[in-house]
């Protein structure tokens, strides 16, 4: 008679590899889950940005090339020309000339950012639009910086002038158009949030995602950045009178 106990578990040595190689699984897979998510939140704002623009370039078609406002002005001061209201809110949104043409909340809004929240010291808000429109199209004019144009016929080259960027408003105001300062700084915050890049569009109705450069761009710490490769890239596609 065999009086040996039975195993028919596992010893801890074999647990220890098991989780061992759970582990290097795990470490192998969770980037690669990572980066297919990033890229996918990446094609997903391009799609956004390529409707909006689209949208964007019929009004003008509809409207003997006029263009809409860059501008959103002040809180509680509407202006029926312009792209959207101020402020962050869908009521903001759908006041604007665009939503006739895009009467989806979810397209003025980068994937990346749209769980996250802008706190202010004003207030705490969802984000609910990620995205600012060129300065130079209709837009404000600060230190005569813009020299703005009103008509689609006045771009000289729609494929080198971008309608659209994402814009990280630290105010949580997404208020105004988003304006390219001189060749030494910026004016407004450029968004980050797709692997250290953002998403922008063109008046040509396309639209591209770009890596910035130089770190200084992902700090915003200090508006004055002389050398900055980011800032001189932007400037060639926000005015060509520049």
């Amino acid at each position: 008679m065999n009086s040996r106990p039975d195993h028919n578990g596992f010893t801890l040595v074999e647990l220890l590899v098991v989780i061992a190689i759970i582990a290097l699984l795990l470490s192998i897979l969770v980037p690669t889950m990572h980066r297919v998510k990033v890229l996918t939140q990446i094609v997903v704002c391009q799609a956004n940005l390529d409707g909006l623009t689209i949208g964007y370039i019929a009004y003008t078609q509809d409207n003997k090339g006029g263009l809409p406002s860059s501008n959103t002005n002040y809180y509680g001061r509407h202006n029926p020309n312009y792209w959207v209201d101020a402020g962050n809110t869908p009521e903001a949104i759908k006041r604007g000339v665009l939503w006739p043409y895009i009467e989806t909340l979810d397209m003025y809004r980068c994937q990346a950012n749209a769980d996250a929240f802008r706190t202010s010291q004003y207030f705490t808000t969802p984000v609910i639009r990620s995205f600012s429109a060129n300065a130079y199209l209709d837009g404000e004019t600060h230190s005569g910086v813009s020299d703005k144009v009103t008509n689609y016929a006045m771009i000289p080259d729609p494929g080198g002038i971008f309608v659209f960027l994402e814009e990280e408003d630290p105010r949580g105001w997404n208020m105004n158009s988003l304006m390219a300062r001189a060749k030494d700084g910026w004016y407004d915050k450029v968004a980050a949030w797709h692997d250290n890049g953002a998403t922008i569009s063109f008046a040509d109705g396309r639209a591209e995602y770009w890596k910035w450069r130089d770190p200084r761009t992902l700090i915003m710490a200090d508006n004055f950045q002389p050398g900055n490769v980011d800032i001189e890239r932007l400037w060639k596609v926000a005015n060509p009178r520049r």
